[in-house]
């Protein structure tokens, strides 16, 4: 199986924006991912969705080790 490639999506000057912008894109696609996963709609769900009651993002990379989907390694 291929590995995916991730794109930055944000390239801004100001660094800290830079990380915030892509720290959200991806959270986002992990919220995809393990929607897809789970066969619900993450947008609406409790946990993968908008709501301030919504896992982290720490949270939501921890369940994607769990279920091997990330290696430590690249956690880091």
């Amino acid at each position: 199986m291929e590995k995916p490639v991730f794109k930055v999506v944000s390239n801004h000057e100001n660094l800290r924006l830079c990380i915030i912008e892509n720290c959200i894109f991806i959270e986002e696609r992990i919220s995809k991912v393990l929607g897809e996963i789970l066969n619900i709609d993450w947008k609406e769900s409790k946990s993968f969705g908008f709501s301030s009651s919504a896992l982290g993002f720490n949270q939501k990379l921890h369940l994607i080790m769990d279920i091997k989907g990330l290696e430590s390694n690249e956690l880091k």
